[in-house]
């Protein structure tokens, strides 16, 4: 216990009896721990793609590519091969928004990948639209581990030309160790 000394200076008196001792020695301790979670920073991170880049879309799904690294704390996102390195378990949100120029009416699903299988958790928009500037978003809770590597994949019905103007993908953890 020592990390209650870390944040509560007091001591308990050594004439308390041993149950009243136990008492405030396990209240301290849950002070403490309630402390450590309320000022520990969660991990977060994130790709982003800017500047209209085309991509030909089938039914195939193909994983998105990404041109920029966006700020991180505790995971280690890969401009390189367009995925997030997941540094410690944990419930994680995966969030992603898109804004693209379509051209005509067509089904996508987008969908994170983890270690390079589909993660079971698609989001599909139907975009019935002639117009440019289609804008969708979407986001899931999954549970992580240390290490596994997150990317975002899409398709489309039918196949498409689509220009991304605008791609994040971005991480966040929730809460503490998977149980």
């Amino acid at each position: 216990m020592a990390t209650i000394e870390k944040y509560i200076p007091a001591h308990v008196p050594q004439q308390a009896s041993p149950a009243i001792r136990n008492f405030l020695d396990t209240e301290l301790y849950r002070i403490s721990q309630l402390l450590n979670a309320v000022t520990e920073l969660s991990s977060f991170g994130g790709l982003k793609q800017f500047g209209g880049q085309a991509s030909s879309l089938t039914a195939t799904p193909q994983r998105l590519p990404f041109t920029t690294a966006l700020p991180s704390l505790g995971v280690v996102p890969s401009v390189a091969n367009d995925e997030i390195e997941i540094s410690a378990d944990g419930f994680y949100q995966l969030n992603f928004f898109v804004n693209a120029a379509l051209g005509s009416s067509v089904v996508m699903t987008f969908e994170p990948w983890v270690n390079g299988a589909p993660s079971g958790s698609p989001a599909l928009f139907e975009i019935i639209q002639q117009a440019a500037g289609a804008s969708f978003g979407a986001s899931t809770i999954v549970s992580l581990n240390a290490g596994d590597l997150v990317s975002m994949y899409v398709s489309a019905t039918p196949n498409r030309t689509v220009t991304f103007d605008n791609v994040n993908f971005y991480v966040s953890q929730l809460r503490g160790p998977a149980q």
